[in-house]
């Protein structure tokens, strides 16, 4: 990853027993993820519903979101946002917190919004496998569920 200056990220996807999850996406100004430049953070609820008809192997998933926001941590973070009017806004300010829901972003996240995903869960290697494309991408009907698994980005559990 190389965009405008912004270098490397870092997935962190956390689900809970209720049904709840949050998927936090830093953004770094350099290789080793220890300059911090941006964060996105989407919330909602997910429901795994069985054996994929797609991917052998893998099972559906849908993730409702609640809410987004995007917080941009340094100067090149704020910079970089600014100069492609990230989610409509060229008025980024460091540490302020702010909520991108209905806005016109990547993937444009709505409240109450279904995203219809896949996943493989290899508890062998401790890996978690979402489908191949991005989490915040539109996937807005069943049809639109990945139809490969993302194997070269696996998340790691914790």
């Amino acid at each position: 990853m190389d965009w405008l200056g912004l270098t490397s990220q870092q997935e962190i996807v956390k689900f809970s027993a209720l049904g709840d999850f949050e998927r936090t996406t830093k953004v770094y100004t350099d290789s080793t993820c220890s300059s911090l430049a941006a964060e996105l953070v989407a919330t909602g609820t997910f429901d795994t519903l069985g054996a994929s008809s797609q991917v052998s192997g893998s099972d559906d998933i849908n993730l409702t979101v609640t809410s987004a926001t995007a917080t941009t941590q340094n100067d090149l973070g704020k910079n970089a946002l600014n100069a492609v009017n990230f989610c409509g806004s060229s008025a980024w300010v460091n540490g302020e917190k702010v909520s991108v829901l209905e806005r016109d972003c990547i993937g444009s996240w709505r409240k109450g919004s279904v995203i219809f995903d896949i996943y493989r869960l290899d508890d062998s290697n401790k890996k978690l496998i979402f489908g191949r494309h991005s989490f915040f991408q539109d996937k807005r009907d069943a049809a639109s569920r990945p139809d490969a698994l993302d194997g070269a980005n696996p998340l790691t559990l914790g």
